[in-house]
């Protein structure tokens, strides 16, 4: 059976997205593959900086073929009045590219068929067909335009074979050729076969799989490496092999997180450090691509990282003639996010919001606090590496002489930076991360700033997935409508005028929290039980999960099946209305009317001395069902009589209410559909 090559040679990919890219392409040549009905044992795609390789083991010779009969529209449809094809028929014929067409009866009536007979071609026909409208089409995140071409990188060279023979191939306005190329530099390598191709570029080292890339740079690392970092220089090298450089000693005197930053996040190098200590020392190590002369190559990387980290110590000195403390008259200069204002009005607005919580009397330490948490984006090193604002801060701050607590809440107010950070750990890192966070998430609201997942230039959402963490992860008692609403005072003190009013705010501001968490939670609960749980706008997150948690222990429970039921069938009649009417006890007309009534009563007595989101509270929901079982059996709700009528509204609307204090019944799914 054959076996199929495609190389396709190209400029550098861009090492942050090989990974994605590798996965959802391989992914969709077998779907594409399959979908053409081609039998394979493999089919796998490998990616370098510069060459796509497409192979494809025991790949039949022939597409299978197929026989298909389709049912078109009814003859009473595809003819007209004159025994002519109608547009129906017409339509029909072009989508199946066919003229011919017979009758068939069923029995709904007669109907237009037609028999498909699906092209079975050779691997070559089919591949120089079909493959470059594959690649081509295939919706890549990045791409670039050179002449009249547009794909993820130019393309400089195909090679293609299946077996021995040379496969024919145009793309890009290149023709497919038995060569190849190794490293940048070298010359062209003549191919002969599949089986040739492999062990010639094996000969020069070239490293196909991008995980055994990793495994070898990993391998001859001394130490566990920032698994991203091997990733990023698996991605960047066909050869990867690790060498240990040093820089002069004396840079040493900087800032660790200095010296560390320079080297991963600038050189995309590995720091080395000292044992047993997070203090990096005057060595790193490198990945080179290919073989070259080690000592010249080590040389140039030393002779660059020593020019940064002279940058790095001149930044650093220059910062350390002001004081932290004194810098804040900068930061009227910088500007925040577009309307916003600057990072010094922010400052200022969270100010006051922490006045109007009354924080300060909780929090000794956050006024000053609030004086220097921003400071350092004022500073030289922060304008060169501003991955290191907030761990700059907490150094000049504890070089100044302030305490450690306020130090340490100038870094962690800014975690978790990204998806899977770890979260502040002192209580003031966290107030101030949820102060800084709902600044910005107001000031987007008020100012109509819009983000969504394809656009958010400032970072929104993850600022926003940052401040749901916290909640969910840490709990603070701090509660988000409290937060969002003093954040909103505090704009409106500046003497703006905005297009929202408060509750239009507010209300926005519930959408965006509700579709967030609701993203976040969906990670590890049921959607169903999260949109159960979600009964009020800014509620506190850690409560959602509470409640989420609840109701999976109960889903199985008779009991708690019930009472959905009961929940549905109350939320169905009411149409989510409240009555305009209080119950008057002297309108029942039925013994059920009023158990039901003194059951509501005493269930809301015991709630209300009940504020724990755990089995007990199921449990005095439980009660009610029985009483409303009993009065949908024997009370007929929508009763002729308005009065009448409106009082029962109202009665049930009670065991509504009280129940969704907690949880939307309705929106659980039971096998075979929800509980209504």
């Amino acid at each position: 059976m054959p076996e199929l090559l495609i190389e396709i040679g190209i400029e550098e990919l861009p090492s942050s997205y090989m990974m994605e890219l590798n996965t959802t392409l391989e992914n969709s040549f077998n779907a594409f593959l399959t979908e053409h009905r081609w039998h394979f044992e493999k089919a796998s795609l490998m990616l370098t900086p510069r060459r796509m390789l497409f192979h494809i083991q025991k790949l039949s010779n022939f597409q299978e073929a197929l026989q298909q009969e389709l049912k078109g529209p009814p003859l009473s449809v595809a003819l007209d009045k004159e025994g002519n094809p109608t547009q129906a028929l017409r339509g029909f014929l072009s989508k199946c590219k066919t003229d011919s067409w017979y009758q068939t009866s069923t029995e709904q009536g007669d109907y237009v068929m037609v028999n498909l007979s699906m092209e079975s071609l050779s691997v070559e026909s089919f591949f120089s067909t079909y493959f470059p409208k594959f690649i081509q089409t295939f919706p890549y995140k990045k791409t670039m335009r050179w002449a009249k071409y547009v794909f993820i990188r130019p393309v400089r060279w195909i090679c293609a074979f299946q077996d021995q023979e040379l496969l024919p191939l145009d793309l890009f306005g290149l023709s497919s050729e038995p060569y190849t190329r190794a490293l940048h530099g070298e010359d062209a390598i003549r191919i002969r076969s599949v089986q040739n191709y492999f062990e010639t570029l094996k000969q020069h080292e070239i490293v196909f799989c991008m995980k055994e890339r990793i495994q070898l740079i990993q391998k001859h690392l001394p130490f566990d490496a920032d698994p991203m970092l091997v990733e990023e220089n698996a991605n960047r090298s066909e050869t990867p092999l690790v060498l240990r450089a040093q820089f002069p000693e004396r840079f040493l005197a900087l800032p660790s997180e200095v010296i560390h930053t320079v080297i991963s996040s600038q050189m995309k190098c590995f720091p080395e450090l000292y044992p047993d200590s997070s203090k990096v020392s005057d060595a790193f190590y490198f990945v080179m691509n290919g073989r070259k002369n080690p000592n010249l190559v080590r040389k140039g990387f030393e002779k660059v990282v020593s020019a940064r980290l002279n940058d790095a110590e001149y930044f650093y000195q220059q910062d350390m003639k002001q004081a932290l403390s004194q810098r804040i008259e900068s930061l009227k200069s910088m500007v925040f996010m577009e309307k916003t204002g600057s990072v010094y009005d922010k400052i200022q607005r969270i100010k006051k919001t922490a006045l109007e919580l009354n924080l300060y009397s909780v929090y000794p330490s956050l006024e000053p606090l609030l004086g220097l948490f921003k400071n350092d984006l004022s500073t030289r090193l922060i304008a060169e590496f501003p991955v290191l604002q907030g761990t700059m801060g907490k150094i000049y701050a504890s070089q100044e002489g302030f305490p450690e607590d306020i130090s340490t809440a100038i870094q962690e107010h800014y975690f978790p930076k990204v998806e899977g950070d770890s979260l502040p750990l002192a209580p003031l890192g966290l107030i101030v991360g949820l102060l800084d966070r709902a600044d910005t998430i107001t000031g987007a609201s008020v100012h109509e700033i819009p983000f969504s997942s394809s656009a958010d230039p400032f970072g929104l959402r993850r600022c926003l997935n940052g401040l749901i963490r916290i909640y969910t992860e840490s709990a603070p008692l701090l509660s988000p409508m409290d937060l969002f609403s003093a954040s909103w005072k505090s704009y409106e003190q500046e003497g703006n005028t905005f297009k929202l009013n408060y509750d239009q705010h507010i209300r926005q501001m519930g959408e965006w929290f509700s579709q967030r968490l609701f993203l976040l939670l969906s990670q590890k609960h049921p959607y169903d039980l999260i949109q159960a749980a979600q009964t009020k706008a800014l509620e506190n997150p850690s409560l959602v999960v509470q409640k989420i948690q609840l109701l999976e222990s109960a889903k199985t429970q008779m009991q708690f099946r019930e009472l959905c039921e009961a929940y549905s069938r109350i939320k169905n009649l009411l149409k989510e209305k409240e009555p305009e009417t209080n119950i008057n006890a002297s309108l029942f007309e039925q013994t059920e009317e009023e158990r039901l009534y003194e059951s509501v009563q005493l269930l809301e007595h015991k709630i209300s001395h009940h504020d724990a989101i755990n089995v007990e509270l199921l449990d005095l929901l439980y009660a009610i069902n029985l009483p409303v079982k009993h009065f949908f059996e024997q009370v007929f709700v929508m009763s002729e009589k308005s009065e009448i009528r409106n009082n029962r509204l109202r009665l049930i609307f009670e065991v509504y209410r009280i129940i969704h204090q907690y949880f939307d019944l309705s929106k659980v799914v039971f096998e075979g559909g929800t509980a209504s």
